[in-house]
């Protein structure tokens, strides 16, 4: 919950609110939804709703932890530990990974640690595997000891080269 407040000429002191609300299952479903009003409860309310409206799900590995793979990005780095490890990370991220599910992580958030709407963005971004698979255009893939490193695909890539477009020489014009 944030409090903003204007002055104006014929008005007065004009106050809004804006929410911030994310909700979630605790096993791989969180949405995240922002809303401003004039007044608090309506700027809960409405951003309540956008979070029930924006669910994602994440798959959870043995129902509490994401597979084990270390990401990075320009404000958040994070990397998972083992089992009993708990969460070692910013209280946003901490609370996020409540929601979802997940129960031993560690993560480092770079930069400006206030904007907490930033921080949860660029931590679901990274959770997400196809998003990260679109972005770089390459297969997201895991190597588990319980598939004795055999690479498991994650995400594909939706766009990008296809079997049409390659001949024998390289890429077809």
């Amino acid at each position: 919950m944030h409090a903003v407040s204007t002055m104006t000429a014929t008005v007065g002191r004009y106050r809004r609110f804006s929410a911030l609300v994310v909700a979630g299952n605790e096993r791989g479903i969180c949405g995240v939804g922002k809303a401003r009003s004039v007044t608090l409860r309506g700027a809960l309310k409405r951003a309540k709703h956008r979070a029930f409206l924006n669910l994602v799900s994440f798959n959870l590995k043995e129902n509490r932890t994401r597979a084990p793979r270390d990401s990075d990005s320009r404000l958040i780095i994070i990397a998972n530990f083992l089992t009993g490890y708990g969460l070692v990370c910013h209280r946003a991220i901490k609370t996020l990974c409540d929601l979802i599910g997940i129960k031993d992580l560690h993560a480092k958030v770079e930069g400006n640690t206030k904007n907490y709407l930033s921080i949860v963005r660029g931590f679901l971004r990274l959770l997400n595997e196809q998003d990260v698979s679109n972005r770089l255009g390459m297969h997201v893939v895991e190597f588990s000891e319980d598939f004795n490193f055999v690479p498991r695909i994650l995400a594909s890539p939706r766009t990008g080269i296809t079997q049409d477009c390659v001949s024998y020489t390289g890429l077809k014009s």
